[in-house]
């Protein structure tokens, strides 16, 4: 905790451990936490506190408890909230002397280096168990992270050939190709369950969209008979607040599906597999999995 030149007493308190790390393994923060690889990347989860003579404080203010491993508060002082990060120093700084700036980027970089190292070395185990220890959804977050397709990587490649959106035709397709190699199929327990719904929730669907009774053929490529369907604009008649509920079926029943099917979606429907992987990852699956 620096004095700065001008008479400013800081401190900082990180707090990834408990804003990040302890729910490391949720599919919220995987992204998160893997992109996490230098000192400055701790930044975000430091807050900037002013240490200011015992007094009451006032409502936009709180208490801080320090760590026990914290560099020693000064006698006489106590630590307030400034309300920004460490992240925002461009802001919380921008009236700040350069001798201020200087002397508090040292005690950053030299006194509270230990602390940010420690940080770190927390962060990379939390990314090795990720790696090694995860399964279902957060496995699947780390193995798109690691290959640079997760959506929150901006510019992630695709395949090529392949689109990086997908919409409710695409959806509808990977459906009905699960449905249709399910209903060629002598089946028990869990996939008999998936065709029993699937059956349902899809005879529902052609009441509005008759085009889709005994569509697709499994054996063809879900994204060209999702185009083919959207060539044909099958779903263009439909009102916009009835397009947009089927939309939120489908993504809902494909977070089902990837959760039902496991390895088998993989291994046993590749091409609705392909997805259906980009529907779970995606935002909009989140709805699906805090139910």
């Amino acid at each position: 905790m620096p004095m700065l030149p001008s008479g400013r007493q800081v401190a900082i308190q990180i707090n990834i451990r408990d804003e990040l790390l302890n729910d490391a393994d949720s599919p919220l923060k995987v992204q998160k936490v893997l992109a996490i690889r230098a000192q400055a990347d701790i930044y975000p989860y430091t807050d900037v506190l002013w240490l200011v003579p015992k007094a009451p404080v006032g409502p936009e203010q709180k208490d801080s408890d320090f760590l026990e491993k914290s560099l020693p508060r000064p006698p006489g002082l106590e630590a307030v909230s400034s309300g920004y990060r460490l992240s925002q120093h461009e802001k919380f700084s921008a009236d700040w002397s350069d001798e201020d700036k200087k002397v508090f980027w040292e005690f950053i970089h030299v006194r509270a280096a230990h602390l940010f190292e420690e940080a770190l070395s927390l962060t990379t185990a939390a990314q090795e168990l990720l790696r090694t220890r995860s399964d279902g959804t957060t496995k699947l977050m780390v193995a798109w992270w690691d290959a640079g397709v997760h959506p929150a990587q901006e510019g992630a490649p695709v395949e090529v050939g392949e689109l990086p959106v997908w919409d409710t035709y695409d959806m509808l397709a990977a459906m009905g190709q699960i449905l249709n190699q399910l209903k060629r199929t002598q089946l028990t327990d869990r996939l008999l369950d998936n065709r029993m719904r699937l059956t349902a929730l899809w005879s529902i669907y052609e009441v509005d969209v008759p085009q889709l009774k005994n569509w697709p053929d499994p054996a063809d490529a879900s994204r060209l008979v999702a185009q083919q369907a959207r060539d044909g604009q099958w779903l263009e008649a439909m009102p916009p607040s009835v397009r947009s509920t089927l939309h939120r079926q489908c993504v809902h029943e494909c977070v089902t599906l990837w959760d039902h099917l496991g390895e088998q979606l993989d291994q046993d429907f590749p091409e609705p597999a392909k997805i259906i992987n980009l529907v779970v990852v995606s935002p909009e699956a989140n709805a699906s999995f805090n139910r």
